[in-house]
């Protein structure tokens, strides 16, 4: 931590001998959204909105095979027709009918 308190105050003592500390409250917001576009993220892919009861049920599979939670990024696609699709870091679950099709389709 000591290093990162070296490298901020070195940041801070650059800006001010450059004039520029009054942009410092843009930079920290540049920064959070930097940090919130990395955050890991659960892509939840479904042919219908979730209730709120579905999204905890992925929520609670999520938590206890990862062992963290993860904010959920919702996407509604109908052309996978019913189920849902999670993918979380290069893990991927398909549960969707049209996956089910294509494995069907490949299997001949």
């Amino acid at each position: 931590m000591d290093d990162v308190s070296k490298i901020a105050r070195g940041f801070l003592t650059y800006l001010e001998s450059q004039k520029k500390a009054d942009l410092l409250p843009e930079i920290i917001e540049c920064l959070k959204k930097q940090w919130q576009a990395h955050e890991e993220k659960a892509r939840v892919i479904s042919a219908v909105p979730l209730s709120a009861v579905e999204k905890k049920a992925i929520q609670s599979f999520l938590r206890n095979r990862f062992g963290e939670n993860f904010p959920l990024e919702i996407e509604i696609k109908p052309e996978i027709i019913a189920g849902f699709i999670i993918k979380v870091r290069d893990f991927v679950i398909n549960q969707s009918l049209l996956g089910k099709l294509e494995a069907l389709r490949n299997e001949k």
